[in-house]
């Protein structure tokens, strides 16, 4: 198992980052490439990036065995090796999961457990400096995702001088569930990802990968499941028909801790709707439809997402030893993800994940053709902003891009509450920014704090 020195971490909601320590022959110009590696031979495919670099790809890899049977609900189990040629020309099997076209229907299949990797196209010398790795972790809420090559491609990172690995991990029952014992002590699905950590470590050598300088990175979920990783010892949109948000508001009590799963906690949550409502809603009787639908997404954007990612941010700045840095991504592209719940000839500003788009080709473009869109030069230019920034990480430890102006530079983030800002509205801009969103990170500190403290009272005895 790899050794871990601590992380340098790129903390947001999209992307959090850590480098891990560590413990070749192909690419010659083939249309076939092949690699050699301690699980047995492959053949690969070449792919193409948007600056027309030829790139390896290998998918399908696996590197557990299948988790059925006795290793159903079980921590995962190091694949075998393979005699003669493995075909790594197209994906692996997602791991079930709800069919994201209907929501009814299952798809997938148990055998999932599987990466792909992506490499430059470059001569075999034995002189030649190992590339930094980028292993990225997919986001869905922990029930649906996959590594889908046209999704989670190398497209746009692979520009750059990095390796780029994905993988698949058990989700949803198969990948969450607990009993809270040693029957099923749960997590599966983060333990796949430690043990694809580990085939990265063993054999990324072959790919021309440094087992040294690997970044994990993630958005959304996967972002989640980054933090996790940095802190355990293994490692060391809100947008509907008026018709329901009419119901919502005449309902708003007893929906509220539903949607934000709050019925867990004391009174099924009625000290935090009541907080809440008084908070985002204190002139509900005189606010109008778009300032109630703006503050409801306010409120539900920071509970769920940039309250839990500043509070983990505030904790790891905490314990770490090395370095987070801290983004607000605030650039309205040609593409937003509001546009696969909304009207799209309304502009809601930037949504969640919205920022994912400049790293992969992640975007649907039959959308954006249908909506008679196609990115223009500034959404052109973002993505090799972000390419940058991602990159440089994963080569240095620090951010850079050489769109940044003037003195212009990303410091890691410190007791003056700084980050970067990227882009601002249909604008690019990179502006360094203090105290983010103070007097609402407050509110929810203090609302997490009085109800720490009234279960501290009601345990004792």
């Amino acid at each position: 198992m790899a050794s871990y020195s601590g992380a340098e971490c790129l903390f947001l909601p999209l992307l959090l980052s850590i480098f891990f320590s560590a413990s070749f022959g192909y690419l010659d110009g083939t249309t076939e490439p092949e690699v050699t590696f301690s699980q047995g031979n492959l053949r690969g495919k070449i792919m193409t990036t948007t600056h027309g670099r030829k790139v390896s790809a290998f998918l399908g890899i696996p590197y557990a065995q299948p988790p059925v049977g006795n290793k159903r609900f079980a921590n995962p189990v190091p694949a075998g090796g393979w005699k003669g040629i493995r075909n790594a020309t197209a994906d692996g099997n997602m791991c079930p999961q709800l069919s994201n076209i209907d929501y009814v229907s299952f798809v997938g299949d148990e055998d999932c457990l599987n990466l792909n990797v992506y490499t430059p196209q470059i001569s075999n010398r034995k002189n030649s400096s190992l590339l930094p790795v980028m292993a990225y972790v997919f986001g869905g809420r922990f029930l649906t995702g996959s590594t889908k090559s046209s999704v989670y491609s190398p497209a746009y990172l692979l520009n750059q001088d990095v390796v780029l690995v994905t993988f698949n991990y058990r989700l949803g029952v198969l990948g969450f569930l607990s009993t809270g014992d040693e029957v099923a002590s749960g997590n599966w699905g983060l333990k796949d990802q430690v043990l694809a950590l580990e085939w990265v470590q063993r054999n990324i050598r072959h790919f021309h990968g440094d087992p040294d300088r690997v970044t994990l990175f993630g958005h959304s979920s996967g972002s989640a499941c980054v933090h996790l990783l940095t802190l355990s010892k293994l490692t060391i949109v809100f947008y509907e028909k008026e018709e329901w948000f009419d119901d919502f508001l005449e309902n708003f009590d007893y929906l509220l801790p539903i949607i934000m799963y709050w019925s867990y906690l004391p009174d099924s949550g009625a000290a935090w709707v009541k907080a809440a409502k008084s908070y985002y809603f204190n002139n509900i009787e005189t606010m109008n439809r778009s300032e109630l639908l703006t503050n409801l997404t306010l409120l539900i954007g920071d509970a769920t997402f940039t309250y839990p990612m500043y509070s983990s941010l505030l904790y790891q700045h905490a314990v770490a030893v090395n370095p987070q840095y801290f983004y607000a991504f605030r650039y309205r592209g040609t593409w937003s993800n509001t546009y696969l719940y909304s009207n799209p000839l309304t502009d809601y500003g930037v949504a969640h994940a919205d920022d994912l788009g400049y790293i992969f080709p992640h975007v649907d473009y039959n959308i954006i053709l249908a909506l008679n869109k196609t990115p223009n030069e500034k959404d052109l230019q973002m993505r090799e902003v972000m390419v940058q920034l991602w990159t440089s990480f994963a080569n240095h430890g620090k951010p850079s891009t050489l769109f940044f102006r003037g003195n212009t530079t990303w410091e890691p983030y410190s007791k003056k509450d700084n980050y970067l800002q990227i882009g601002d509205r249909s604008e690019i801009t990179l502006e360094v920014k203090h105290s983010f969103s103070t007097e609402r990170m407050q509110f929810w500190a203090n609302l997490e704090r009085s109800t720490a403290e009234a279960e501290t009272i009601g345990f004792i005895p």
